[in-house]
C-alpha cells in the first residue's frame, strides 16, 4: 500500500516509480484513508509484469465536517497485468451515514499503454460514489480521466461509474461524478459493458450529477453480454442531471446480447417534487456495431409513472457513415424520448439463431423487428442517389440511409433530408424501409406479422435547391426474387433559382407533404459534447 492514514489527519505525498521489473503482491492498493486532508499517490510501472488478486486506487469514507482530497496517478506501461478478482480504479469514495458538512474528492488519472491486461474479475472506474443516508450538507466528487491506448484488455465486466448513490433521508447534498476516457487501437474482450448506474435519493434540496464521455477510436471490443448506458433509480423528491456519451469512431463493437440506453428508470418512492434529467448518447462515426438480441433506445413502455412528472429520460442513436445490426430495435415509449439519426448509415434488424429449440426456421416476433414507438423520431439523411449497404458505406459518403427490417411498427416522428447529389443522376424514388413481406421458408411465431404497419405521426422534410416531394406510400415489390413491403419517397428535382423548404407537421396516413418550415440540417449531424 502506497498511502494509508488511520491514525493523524494531515497531508501526505507518496510516489513509487517501477521499471524493467516483475511484481507479485496479493494485492496493489494505492492509498486509504479515513481521516481528512490532502493525500498525493503515484505508481508508475513500465516494462514488466504485475501478478497480484488485485489493483485498487483510492479508498476512502469521510466522516462529519472532514475535508478530503485525494487526487491519484497510475501510469502502466509496455506491462502485463494478472489479476485474480476485481480492480477498482478511481472509485469508493464514501460519506458516512448520519454524517454532515462532508467535504471529499478524488481527482484520478490513470493510463494504459502498451498494456496487456487480463482481470479474473471486473475493472470498475470511477464506481461506488456514495452520498451516506440521512446525511446533511454533505459534498463529494469524482474526476477521473483515463487513457488507455495500443492495449488489450480481459475482462468480466467493464464498468464507468457504476454503483452511484445519494441515499435515503439526505439533504443539502451533493455527489458528482465525472469521466473523460479515451480508448484508441485497442482490443477489449469482456462480458458486459456498463456505463452509469445512478440511484438517486433524498430530498429536494439533493443534487447528484454526472458527466461520462467515453471515446473509443481504432478499436475492437467483443462482449458476449450487454452495453448498458444510464440505468436509473431515483426516489422521494432528489434532483439529478446526468448525461452519457459514448462516441465510437473507426471501430467495430459487437455484443451478444442487449442494448440499454436511457431504458430502465426505477421510482422507489412518491415522486412529486422530483427532477430526473438523463440523456445517453451513441454516437458512431464509420463504425460498425453489432448486438445479438434487442436495442431498447428509451422504451419505457405504458407502466404506471406516479407522481413523476419532472422526468426527461433521453435516448440519442446517432450514425454516420457506419452499420447496426440486431435482431430487435425497441425506440421510444412511455416517458422516455429517443432519436435515431442516420447520415450515409445502414440499419438492419435480423432473424437470428438465438439457440431457442426450433428457432432457426422460425420468425418469432422479437425477430428482424422495429418498433418505433410515438415519442421517437427517425432523421435520414439523403446525401447520394444509390441505397447504403454493408459493403460501402464505411468509405463512401455519397449514399442514402436505409433500414432492412421483417416486423416493422411505424410511429412517431420522420425527418427527412435530401441533398441534390441524392437526386441529380435522376433518382426520384427513395427505399427507406425495406421489410420481407414474404418468405415461404420461415414459419411465423405467434404474434409475428411480417411487413409494414403503422403509420408516422409527422413527417418533415429539408429540402436543398430545386428539389420537390410528391408522396410517400407503402409498395409491394419483388427485388432479387424476395418480395417486400416498402416505404417509399417519391420526389422531384429541376434546378431553379431560389431553394425550397417543405414540411408536413400532419399524419403521415395521406402520405402527401405540405408546405412548412423546419429546423435546418445541424440537427442530423453527430455533436461531439
Amino acid at each position: 500500500m502506497l498511502g494509508h492514514n488511520s491514525e493523524t489527519a494531515g497531508d501526505m505525498t507518496a510516489a513509487l516509480h517501477v521499471r524493467n521489473a516483475d511484481i507479485n503482491s496479493d494485492e496493489i492498493r494505492m492509498v486509504e484513508s479515513d481521516l481528512p486532508g490532502h493525500y498525493t499517490v503515484e505508481l508508475v510501472f513500465d516494462n514488466g509484469t504485475i501478478n497480484t488478486n488485485s489493483i485498487n486506487m483510492p479508498y476512502s469514507s469521510v466522516h462529519s465536517d472532514e475535508v478530503l482530497t485525494i487526487d491519484s496517478k497510475l501510469e502502466l506501461k509496455n506491462a502485463t497485468i494478472n489479476t485474480t478478482s476485481a480492480t477498482d480504479l478511481g472509485g469508493n469514495l464514501r460519506a458516512a451515514s448520519n454524517s454532515s458538512n462532508v467535504q471529499g474528492q478524488f481527482n484520478n488519472t490513470i493510463t494504459f499503454d502498451n498494456v496487456v491486461f487480463n482481470s479474473g474479475g471486473d475493472i470498475e472506474i470511477a464506481s461506488d460514489l456514495l452520498n451516506g443516508s440521512n446525511s446533511t450538507g454533505n459534498h463529494v466528487g469524482i474526476n477521473t480521466v483515463l487513457t488507455i491506448k495500443k492495449s488489450t484488455i480481459n475482462a468480466i465486466d467493464l464498468e464507468f461509474a457504476r454503483w452511484n448513490n445519494s441515499n435515503t433521508g439526505s439533504q443539502n447534498g451533493s455527489s458528482s461524478n465525472t469521466i473523460t476516457a479515451d480508448i484508441s487501437d485497442s482490443t477489449l474482450i469482456l462480458q458486459n459493458l456498463y456505463i452509469s448506474d445512478v440511484s438517486a435519493k433524498g430530498d429536494n434540496t439533493t443534487l447528484y450529477t454526472q458527466d461520462i464521455n467515453l471515446n473509443i477510436s481504432n478499436s475492437t471490443v467483443t462482449a458476449t453480454g450487454q452495453l448498458e448506458m444510464l440505468e436509473y433509480g431515483v426516489g422521494a423528491e432528489a434532483r439529478s442531471n446526468s448525461a452519457v456519451v459514448l462516441s465510437v469512431n473507426n471501430s467495430q463493437m459487437t455484443f451478444g446480447a442487449d442494448l440499454f440506453m436511457a431504458e430502465d428508470l426505477q421510482f422507489t418512492d412518491a415522486l412529486a417534487l422530483s427532477e430526473t434529467v438523463a440523456t445517453a448518447a451513441l454516437q458512431l462515426n464509420r463504425s460498425e456495431m453489432t448486438f445479438g438480441e434487442t436495442m431498447f433506445l428509451a422504451d419505457m413502455g405504458e407502466e404506471d409513472m406516479g407522481l413523476a412528472v419532472n422526468v426527461d429520460m433521453q435516448a440519442n442513436l446517432q450514425a454516420v457513415n457506419s452499420l447496426i445490426s440486431a435482431q430487435e430495435l425497441r425506440a421510444g415509449s412511455g416517458m422516455g424520448k429517443s432519436t435515431i439519426q442516420l447520415h450515409n448509415s445502414l440499419l438492419t434488424l435480423k432473424d437470428m439463431d438465438d439457440g431457442v429449440a426450433g428457432d432457426t426456421d422460425t420468425l418469432l416476433i422479437d425477430e428482424a423487428s422495429l418498433t418505433l414507438g410515438q415519442t421517437n423520431t427517425l432523421s435520414l439523411t439523403l446525401a447520394g442517389s444509390q441505397r447504403a449497404d454493408n459493403t460501402v458505406v464505411l468509405s463512401n459518403d455519397n449514399f442514402y440511409s436505409a433500414i432492412d427490417a421483417h416486423q416493422v411498427t411505424l410511429g412517431g416522428t420522420l425527418k427527412v433530408a435530401i441533398n441534390q447529389e441524392a437526386v441529380a443522376s435522376g433518382r426520384t424514388e427513395f427505399d427507406l424501409i425495406r421489410a420481407v413481406a414474404i418468405d415461404d421458408s420461415v414459419t411465423l411465431g405467434e404474434s409475428a406479422v411480417r411487413g409494414i404497419h403503422g403509420a408516422f405521426d409527422t413527417v418533415s422534410y429539408v429540402l436543398e435547391e430545386g428539389i420537390t416531394v410528391d408522396k410517400t406510400e407503402i409498395v409491394r415489390e419483388n427485388i432479387a426474387g424476395i418480395d417486400y413491403d416498402i416505404y417509399r419517397l417519391y420526389v422531384a428535382y429541376e434546378q431553379t433559382e431560389q431553394p425550397t423548404v417543405a414540411s408536413n407537421s400532419g399524419s403521415d396516413s395521406g402520405h402527401t407533404p405540405l408546405s412548412g418550415l423546419l429546423l435546418l440540417l445541424s440537427l442530423l449531424f453527430i455533436r461531439r459534447r
